[in-house]
């Protein structure tokens, strides 16, 4: 277990060493280059690591959380709306 760990412990800080030369030994369009490619993976990785709405759904929720959706599930149409409250006065007053 100690072998894996300390492997790749190392191999993330050669990494890290042979991507500061290698941006060391670029220059101008192949520098500019580089690092937009840098930047698009950088994005496309965040786009991915976004949470779908159905890890959203499916994750744990706690009590707390229950108890707002439970009091907010209702909050559909109500009947408060302004057709409804003028149809129940012209009913009320026939």
């Amino acid at each position: 277990m100690k072998e894996v760990s300390e492997y790749q412990l190392g191999t993330s800080s050669d990494k890290s060493e042979s991507d500061a030369e290698s941006l060391d030994e670029l220059s101008g369009d192949e520098l500019e280059q580089n690092l937009q490619q840098q930047y698009e993976l950088l994005a496309e990785v965040a786009a991915l690591t976004r949470p779908t709405l159905y890890s959203q759904i499916v994750d744990p929720k706690t009590t707390c959380q229950w108890v707002k959706e439970e009091k907010n599930r209702s909050l559909g149409y109500n009947g408060q709306l302004g057709h409804s409250k003028l149809q129940k006065d012209r009913e009320a007053s026939d």
